[in-house]
């Protein structure tokens, strides 16, 4: 039986993966069957619909119309056969409903939207204590002070712990200081890790959310930094943290080092029911069983009205453009719901990013359907499914995985999202891109990372697959994310190794001047803010897309295969080298952008 389905192609289907609720949207499918129908199930209630198709011609179609607001899955039934898809998205038989791997339909809210200046830019992740030191008088209260350039403290106490509390100074100012250096990049938004007051140098265990970092500067400071960024077309995207605390805060005051009555040391705090005990006070819940992160308790209002009201409200005075939420997964939806509402209202064009390691549109986490894209929630999240499936492509020049991600993510998100979504290559969370690329087993041990460091010939085929993945993060749908120094050539293998301190001078420029050269492609061309992606060629190691809007049309081709690839130019420009050429011949570990004469 001829059965054929491509929910990409407007043949088939008129609006992809994403609706906006009330707006009716129409199937087609391609066959010879006598009979078919169209089933849509909704995922949070489970109520099946069944939609007969009529015949039009060669095709059987149906409108469907005003869906409510959630995430729906359907398959086709056709003269008794039942047809889901398979990985690329193509219409497929199945014999049983067993195993039968359904589309996915998204219906949002119809004012749905994301902003549209994080569109088209470049966002740059920074480590506020590694990146730059200006030279100004901050003092941290605890911790050991480094040297600027010193390894990372890596080898544990004699309890056995990595205590995290080495400082090298970064600051508020330094950053200031090296706004220069992001314009000059083509950045367009500076992504901060967390900068409130802290034990760690990493932040994340906040010590109170109403103080910033004595060590990073005041109040005023900060505002200079957001302002001055502001003055050169840089917004600032804070990291809000509000699944945890650190267990030495104003909040839960484990030793005693604040003057307020804090969980740990009395049942009467105002913060015990900010935290979950299970044996008061030694036996609480706590972060993947990380007790100096004892976790917030779910239930806690008293907390959600304190992060809606107060802490949200005293970043975006300062004038932020947008949080990233950690471990957005873990926290309650309707705690999700209200800081949208709270952060929309201090700043209607502001943008909120969660840190979610899957598809976002569908994930499940503790056992809960996440709503994130509804219309109520998120606006974009890091792109991690797209990250890793790059570093298979350019690591095995095998397309499937890439291919199957790409079209996932064309068809699963609202196209606001789309073009909104973080795309990265490494974090402060991951081993830095350069070592990865290199296929060189990276090794688990510490006392190993500290030496480890590419061989010259390890480097040089690194910095290939790097300026590679650079073109295509640069090219595809979403916003590129540079991790402080990846843009200079920086090794290292999971933290500390990953955050070492930042140095201007002595890095690569090769990688420099190219994340630079792609920044001015994308400022240049509309297409890359909400053009529509189209993959042209997925086969044999190559994978070449089109990106198109109106009249302009951008293709990308990437060669990570083992043979030469011969690209077809005519009537094209070659965007990175400026030239006109006909035909030219792709190597491995190489990329050609090009635009429609």
């Amino acid at each position: 039986m001829i059965f054929n389905y491509n929910p990409l192609d407007v043949k088939y289907n008129n609006r992809g993966g994403s609706v906006k609720r009330g707006s009716a949207f129409c199937l087609n499918v391609e066959t010879d069957g006598k009979e078919c129908s169209l089933i849509i199930v909704n995922d949070k209630s489970g109520k099946e619909v069944v939609y007969p198709m009529q015949r039009v011609g060669d095709l059987f179609s149906v409108t469907v119309k005003s869906l409510d607001l959630g995430l729906y899955f359907y398959h086709f039934e056709c003269d008794g056969k039942l047809f889901g898809r398979d990985d690329k998205l193509l219409a497929k038989q199945y014999k049983s409903r067993d195993g039968l791997q359904k589309y996915q339909l998204t219906v949002c809210k119809r004012n749905f939207k994301t902003p549209n200046w994080i569109k088209g830019g470049v966002i740059y992740q920074i480590f506020p204590d590694r990146f730059y030191r200006a030279e100004v008088a901050n003092v941290k209260e605890k911790g050991v002070m480094r040297s600027w350039g010193d390894e990372p403290f890596w080898k544990p106490n004699a309890q056995g712990k990595i205590l995290n509390n080495d400082f090298f100074g970064g600051n508020f100012k330094g950053i200031e200081e090296k706004l220069g250096y992001l314009k000059d990049l083509g950045v367009t938004a500076i992504y901060l890790n967390p900068v409130s007051k802290s034990y760690s140098n990493h932040r994340y265990d906040t010590s109170d959310y109403l103080r910033f970092d004595e060590l990073l500067g005041t109040d005023e400071e900060f505002l200079s930094l957001v302002n001055s960024a502001k003055e050169q077309g840089i917004e600032i995207i804070f990291d809000g943290v509000y699944n945890h605390t650190g267990d030495d805060s104003v909040y839960f005051n484990k030793y005693g080092n604040y003057s307020e009555l804090g969980a740990y040391q009395s049942m009467s705090s105002k913060y015990y029911n900010w935290y979950t005990f299970q044996n008061f006070p030694n036996l609480y819940t706590s972060w993947w069983g990380i007790n100096v992160l004892p976790t917030i308790n779910k239930n806690s209002k008293e907390f959600e009205k304190f992060v809606t009201s107060d802490v949200l409200k005293r970043y975006f005075d300062f004038g932020v453009s947008g949080v990233r939420l950690d471990v957005v997964d873990e926290l309650p939806s309707d705690f999700v719901k209200k800081i949208r509402r709270s952060v929309k209202k201090s700043n209607e064009n502001a943008i909120i990013i969660g840190e979610v390691w899957e598809d976002a549109s569908n994930k499940i986490a503790y056992s809960r359907r996440c709503e994130y894209f509804w219309g109520d929630e998120l606006d974009s999240v890091m792109n991690y499914p797209l990250k890793n499936a790059l570093i298979n492509f350019l690591l095995t020049g095998n397309t499937e995985v890439l291919e199957k991600t790409v079209k996932e993510q064309i068809h699963n998100y609202p196209p606001c999202v789309l073009n909104s979504l973080m795309n990265i290559l490494g974090t402060h969370d991951t081993p830095r891109i350069l070592s990865v690329l290199s296929g060189v087993k990276i090794p688990d041990e510490r006392e190993e990372l500290s030496t480890f460091k590419l061989t010259n010939e390890e480097r040089e085929l690194a910095v290939k697959r790097l300026k590679t993945a650079l073109c295509f993060i640069f090219t595809v749908y979403g916003v590129p994310t540079v991790y402080y120094g990846d843009e200079l050539g920086f090794e290292g293998g999971k933290d500390p190794f990953n955050r070492r301190c930042m140095t201007f001078d002595g890095g690569d420029g090769e990688i420099y001047n190219l994340v630079k050269k792609l920044s001015l492609i994308r400022k240049e061309n509309p297409v890359f803010i909400d053009g529509k992606m189209e993959i042209v060629t997925c086969e044999n190691g190559v994978f070449a897309f089109t990106r198109t809007l109106r009249n302009d049309e951008i293709t990308v081709v990437i060669n990570a295969g083992n043979y030469r690839f011969n690209v077809n130019a005519e009537g094209f420009t070659e965007l990175i080298s400026g030239e006109n050429k006909n035909e030219y011949q792709l190597d491995k570990n190489s990329y050609l952008i090009l635009k429609r004469s």
